[in-house]
């Protein structure tokens, strides 16, 4: 009898109750819009997509803004999976203001997986320290909004408006990163410094006083 519902379960793409489930955790990952211009206002929305490189079973997202208004509330939408390049399911959501205008959020994403559900080259290794920035440029470098997140996480892919583009960037040299864990930080970052893409590959260069 118990072989028998372990089989139905795989078919039905169910976790087998002898299986202990992992849940993964992801985040935060940051948005910030540059001060001095238009936030993320009531009514607007950021579609969001995550790929993870691994299978999950289920995905929950979470999204918080930062506190800066008396009231705010951000809902989580039309959360789905689709299979990308990796041949396993991204996250698809988005992140929709439903509360005053806001300058900055963030979102953590919770997976529940299987060990049997990651290859041997993705087993947990030791955590990265540190950040990943994406900056979101004009094509003349000018940098409008920022997203970061932990350095062993994986990158994000906000639907950005056509004139804009979405690169990761180094941090340059003299900048303490610890600085970038707030949104003073990244505002210094973007009204101090431009992209410029060499090669494909992205550098900050900063503004000519």
């Amino acid at each position: 009898m118990s072989n028998h519902s372990e089989d139905l379960n795989s078919k039905q793409g169910l976790i087998p109750s002898a299986v202990t489930p992992i849940i993964a955790i992801h985040g935060p990952y940051n948005w910030v819009k540059q001060s001095g211009q238009l936030g993320f206002l009531n009514g607007q929305m950021h579609s969001w997509a995550v790929d993870f490189g691994y299978f999950f079973w289920t995905s929950t997202v979470t999204a918080h803004p930062w506190q800066e208004n008396n009231v705010q509330a951000l809902a989580v939408e039309k959360l789905s999976t689709a299979y990308a390049r990796t041949g396993v399911p991204a996250v698809n959501f988005i992140v929709h203001n439903v509360s005053n205008g806001i300058t900055g959020y963030k979102f953590y994403i919770s997976n529940i997986i299987t060990q049997s559900s990651l290859k041997s080259e993705d087993e947990p290794k030791e955590l990265q320290e540190g950040l990943r920035i994406f900056a979101i440029h004009d094509v003349e470098g000018n940098i409008s909004e920022v997203v970061t997140c932990p350095k062993s996480h994986p990158r994000p892919f906000l639907t950005t408006d056509p004139r804009f583009s979405m690169t990761e960037i180094e941090i340059p040299t003299g900048i303490d990163e610890t600085e970038l864990d707030s949104k003073e930080g990244l505002n210094k970052l973007m009204e101090s410094y431009r992209v410029e893409v060499v090669h494909n590959k992205a550098h900050l260069l900063p503004f000519k006083l």
